[in-house]
């Protein structure tokens, strides 16, 4: 309520869920506020739950908008998106946009916001959106600390793009799939088993389970297929993003028990027939070798240099 007392929460994902509504309930049952919930201690192991649970999350989310320290706005609300009076500003990093993004929104990655202020029109509402909300939330404060009108997109552009969702349609040309193909089950009859290796990357999170794959990738032959395991959610994505960059063929994904199973087969322009070559591992120019120089006294943008070189790596930049 306006005091702030939990009254009541709906969530919906894989596992935990449960946890997390039953972490709810007794909070209420014992008069719990937002307070009590933002500063909840909980079980804490990083293979499992993060630092800051999903429950305390929804705590710093109330504490905000309760206490108008961030105004924000919900998937449903862009359609009503009118760029005479408004600017759609994605500050996710650069390689993170290349993946995709929210149409007409303009990218200043949040580390560089400050240094671009002079870019955005004062006389617009800003509508800003990161990957999930918390780096919109850090760049609305400084929009707002800056003169500027803001507001932070709910859910960031992961929920942006399940909103879109569309169910994928299995086909068994490669000429549908953008040389991914998800009805591996016939491709794998031919792939005697000794051709096959296993990885099991589970308790990794971003970009650890990519740089398993190529390394893994980088020691294999052409035709050879691994198959990985992966607990990080977002690896679906990224490994159907990573096997079009780097030419080989994404044979199959799925996920169960909260667990992603991807099949990778390794291919190469001298391996796939001329048909294949054309459709499925078409070299791109590429540049390679670029080097990434930081000078900062903030260990958290040293440490995402070091995310995002190694996310590079694993592309084979």
């Amino acid at each position: 309520d306006i005091e702030g007392k939990i009254l009541g929460a709906q969530a919906l994902g894989y596992e935990g869920v449960d946890k997390f509504i039953d972490v709810i309930a007794t909070s209420i049952k014992f008069g719990g506020t937002m307070e009590d919930l933002a500063e909840l201690e909980l079980a804490y192991a990083p293979p499992f739950l993060s630092a800051k649970s999903p429950a305390n999350m929804a705590g710093f989310v109330a504490q905000n908008q309760n206490k108008g320290l961030v105004d924000t706005i919900n998937i449903e609300e862009l359609k009503d998106f009118d760029s005479s009076k408004q600017i759609l500003l994605d500050t996710r990093d650069k390689q993170e946009v290349e993946l995709g993004k929210i149409k007409d929104s303009i990218n200043i990655p949040v580390n560089d916001l400050r240094e671009n202020l002079d870019k955005l029109d004062k006389d617009k509402e800003i509508l800003v959106y990161c990957a999930v909300g918390i780096r919109g939330y850090i760049a609305v404060r400084i929009l707002k600390a800056n003169g500027f009108k803001a507001r932070n997109l709910n859910g960031g552009y992961k929920t942006y793009a399940n909103w879109n969702y569309k169910a994928r349609v299995i086909e068994d040309s490669m000429d549908d799939n953008n040389g991914n193909n998800y009805g591996g089950d016939s491709v794998m009859k031919e792939v005697a088993v000794d051709q096959i290796r296993e990885l099991n990357a589970t308790g990794l999170s971003c970009p650890g389970p990519l740089m398993q794959v190529k390394a893994t990738m980088d020691t294999m032959d052409d035709g050879e297929v691994l198959k990985v395991k992966v607990s990080d959610d977002g690896f679906w994505r990224d490994i159907e993003a990573w096997t079009k960059k780097t030419n080989n063929r994404l044979l199959s994904i799925e996920k169960n028990k909260g667990i992603i199973e991807a099949t990778i087969k390794k291919c190469s322009d001298q391996f796939l027939s001329e048909k294949a070559v054309s459709n499925a591992c078409s070299n791109l120019p590429t540049k390679n070798g670029q080097t990434m120089v930081v000078f900062s006294g903030d260990l958290d943008k040293a440490i995402a240099s070091f995310i995002i070189a190694n996310g590079a790596a694993t592309m084979g930049k």
